[in-house]
Protein backbone atom coordinates (compact mmCIF):
# COMPACT_ATOMS: atom_id res chain seq x y z
CA UNK A 1 0.00 0.00 0.00
CA UNK A 2 1.26 3.48 -0.85
CA UNK A 3 1.77 5.88 2.02
CA UNK A 4 -0.64 8.82 1.87
CA UNK A 5 0.74 12.31 1.94
CA UNK A 6 -1.58 15.23 2.49
CA UNK A 7 -0.41 18.19 0.48
CA UNK A 8 -1.70 21.67 -0.24
CA UNK A 9 -3.39 22.47 -3.53
CA UNK A 10 -3.54 25.87 -5.12
CA UNK A 11 -6.99 27.34 -5.49
CA UNK A 12 -6.75 27.27 -9.32
CA UNK A 13 -5.80 23.56 -9.26
CA UNK A 14 -8.68 22.76 -6.90
CA UNK A 15 -11.11 24.63 -9.13
CA UNK A 16 -9.80 22.84 -12.22
CA UNK A 17 -10.43 19.48 -10.57
CA UNK A 18 -13.81 20.50 -9.18
CA UNK A 19 -15.33 22.09 -12.24
CA UNK A 20 -18.92 21.52 -11.08
CA UNK A 21 -19.96 23.54 -8.06
CA UNK A 22 -23.01 25.36 -6.78
CA UNK A 23 -22.56 29.10 -7.15
CA UNK A 24 -24.30 29.86 -3.82
CA UNK A 25 -21.44 28.28 -1.84
CA UNK A 26 -19.46 31.54 -1.98
CA UNK A 27 -22.21 33.31 -0.01
CA UNK A 28 -22.00 30.99 3.00
CA UNK A 29 -18.42 29.65 2.94
CA UNK A 30 -15.11 31.52 2.76
CA UNK A 31 -12.56 28.98 1.49
CA UNK A 32 -9.18 29.36 3.19
CA UNK A 33 -7.18 26.25 2.19
CA UNK A 34 -7.30 23.49 -0.42
CA UNK A 35 -5.76 20.03 0.10
CA UNK A 36 -5.35 16.66 -1.61
CA UNK A 37 -3.91 13.25 -1.01
CA UNK A 38 -0.86 12.06 -2.94
CA UNK A 39 -2.58 11.05 -6.17
CA UNK A 40 -5.39 13.65 -6.04
CA UNK A 41 -8.01 10.93 -5.77
CA UNK A 42 -9.27 12.91 -2.77
CA UNK A 43 -9.41 16.68 -2.60
CA UNK A 44 -10.70 18.92 0.16
CA UNK A 45 -11.52 22.51 0.98
CA UNK A 46 -11.36 24.06 4.43
CA UNK A 47 -12.93 27.36 5.32
CA UNK A 48 -14.96 29.66 7.47
CA UNK A 49 -18.74 29.26 7.71
CA UNK A 50 -19.93 32.83 7.19
CA UNK A 51 -23.20 32.25 9.03
CA UNK A 52 -21.97 30.46 12.17
CA UNK A 53 -18.44 31.98 12.14
CA UNK A 54 -16.77 28.63 12.76
CA UNK A 55 -14.67 26.37 10.55
CA UNK A 56 -15.61 23.38 8.44
CA UNK A 57 -14.22 21.21 5.68
CA UNK A 58 -15.49 19.03 2.86
CA UNK A 59 -13.59 16.06 1.43
CA UNK A 60 -14.43 14.97 -2.11
CA UNK A 61 -13.71 11.79 -4.06
CA UNK A 62 -14.49 10.75 -7.60
CA UNK A 63 -17.76 8.99 -8.37
CA UNK A 64 -18.18 6.27 -11.00
CA UNK A 65 -18.21 8.90 -13.76
CA UNK A 66 -15.03 10.60 -12.52
CA UNK A 67 -16.76 13.67 -11.09
CA UNK A 68 -15.76 14.80 -7.59
CA UNK A 69 -18.55 14.43 -5.04
CA UNK A 70 -18.63 14.97 -1.29
CA UNK A 71 -17.50 11.92 0.70
CA UNK A 72 -17.18 13.48 4.15
CA UNK A 73 -17.74 16.77 5.95
CA UNK A 74 -17.08 18.18 9.38
CA UNK A 75 -18.51 21.40 10.77
CA UNK A 76 -18.51 23.59 13.86
CA UNK A 77 -14.75 23.43 14.39
CA UNK A 78 -13.50 26.20 16.67
CA UNK A 79 -10.43 27.38 14.77
CA UNK A 80 -8.41 26.93 11.62
CA UNK A 81 -5.67 24.81 13.23
CA UNK A 82 -8.18 22.36 14.73
CA UNK A 83 -10.04 22.12 11.42
CA UNK A 84 -6.80 21.51 9.51
CA UNK A 85 -5.63 18.75 11.87
CA UNK A 86 -9.04 17.09 11.73
CA UNK A 87 -9.13 17.27 7.93
CA UNK A 88 -5.63 15.85 7.52
CA UNK A 89 -6.45 12.91 9.80
CA UNK A 90 -9.61 12.19 7.83
CA UNK A 91 -7.78 12.33 4.49
CA UNK A 92 -5.24 9.80 5.85
CA UNK A 93 -8.10 7.51 6.94
CA UNK A 94 -10.01 7.81 3.67
CA UNK A 95 -6.83 7.21 1.64
CA UNK A 96 -6.07 4.10 3.65
CA UNK A 97 -9.57 2.75 3.06
CA UNK A 98 -10.65 3.22 6.66
CA UNK A 99 -13.73 5.20 5.70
Amino acid sequence: MTMCTVRPLSQPRFEALLYRRSPWVEFIFDAKEWWSNTDESLIAVLGLDLIDRDYSWVALGRDETGVFRGVDVNTSLADLDTARANLHQRLFELSAGQA
